[in-house]
């Protein structure tokens, strides 16, 4: 049996996109700035708008404003530049963050830590109009203890949804239906872990048809083929991976070694279809761009053995098992001869 790898030029355009990215980062400034106060329909993702709409740059430069202002009176409200700064130097960090993991517009939990600053705002303003009209005093903690009861009460709403990945990212689909992939891709995660491919595989079919180029999707759909010995369908997919995830560029050079799980799951998919020699060629490549996966020395081993070349098929188990892998009955007969 086989096993599965786990999966320069400024152009015109890159500017104008580079531009649309800055006045959508300032949307979404300003909209944190909102949610502070209103947090209306809260999801774990927000898509990002379909197109760039005037009233952005209306809502961009108010948040402009707001900031300048907040900086303008550092003299006399100085807890208002201190929280103001805090909360938008933590805000500018949320892009990075974004970028490492999932694509978002918008993220509510990053900004857990930037709000500090905001709320320090409403607190010294509390505390200043209570020392200057003692007599709001009694008014201001009755309205500071309502909105508390209300965040609280939202909050204990909202808690059911984060009880597992299955209730989070149905809320996400339920919300924004057909738009943010990384939703259907999580969810049909968990449905593969938990038994149902069949619901997984709706999913992931889904998430390719809102992104044609998402590769992770791809990966996942391919293995559940795989699995079930779709081998036809799991070779499309695979194929389209390794469309879009080129190992090598013009000159020779590695580009990505991570494409040795794909090329692998390829060779296994080849081999599955009685293709040897594909397959050898596939774990060939795979070995060569990650030598240090076991897994696709005992595939290729297997294929080896197919091909009659004993040899070099005990020489992949021997390998594989140096890096601490163990090897099944079938590799470890090839051992004895």
């Amino acid at each position: 049996n086989f096993l599965m790898n786990k999966a320069g030029v400024i152009t015109f355009d890159k500017i104008v996109s580079f531009l649309i990215q800055i006045v959508l980062g300032i949307y979404a400034y300003t909209v944190y700035l909102f949610k502070l106060f209103v947090p209306y329909p809260t999801s774990p993702l927000y898509p990002p708008p379909a197109s760039l709409q005037a009233w952005y740059w209306l809502v961009a430069a108010i948040a402009f404003i707001v900031l300048i202002g907040a900086l303008a009176v550092r003299r006399n409200y100085r807890y208002v530049t201190f929280g103001m700064l805090f909360f938008t130097f933590n805000i500018l960090l949320i892009p990075f963050a974004s970028a490492v993991g999932d694509s978002t517009f918008i993220n509510d939990r990053y900004t857990y830590v930037a709000y500090i600053g905001l709320f320090f705002i409403v607190a010294m303003v509390m505390q200043e109009l209570s020392e200057k009209y003692p007599s709001s005093g009694v008014p201001i903690k009755v309205v500071a203890v309502i909105l508390l009861a209300v965040f609280s009460a939202l909050t204990i709403k909202y808690i059911p949804v984060w009880k597992n990945s299955e209730t989070l990212w149905s809320h996400v689909i339920k919300k924004y239906p057909h738009r943010i992939p990384i939703a259907y891709l999580n969810r049909g995660h968990f449905f593969y872990n938990h038994n149902q491919s069949g619901r997984a595989l709706e999913d992931f079919n889904t998430a390719i048809e809102i992104n044609p180029h998402y590769l992770q999707a791809y990966m996942n759909r391919g293995l559940i083929y795989l699995k079930v010995n779709d081998f036809e369908n799991a070779l499309k997919d695979y194929n389209s991976i390794l469309d879009l995830m080129r190992p090598y560029d013009t000159s020779g050079n590695v580009l990505n070694p991570a494409v040795s799980d794909a090329l692998g799951n390829r060779g296994l998919i080849y081999s599955g279809m009685g293709q040897y020699e594909k397959a050898l060629n596939d774990l060939d490549l795979a070995v060569k761009l990650n030598p240090a996966n076991p897994v696709n020395y005992l595939n290729r081993a297997f294929v080896y053995h197919k091909l009659g070349r004993i040899g070099e098929a005990r020489a992949d188990v021997l390998a594989a098992e140096k890096m601490g892998a163990a090897a099944d009955p079938v590799s470890r007969e090839l051992l004895k001869r």
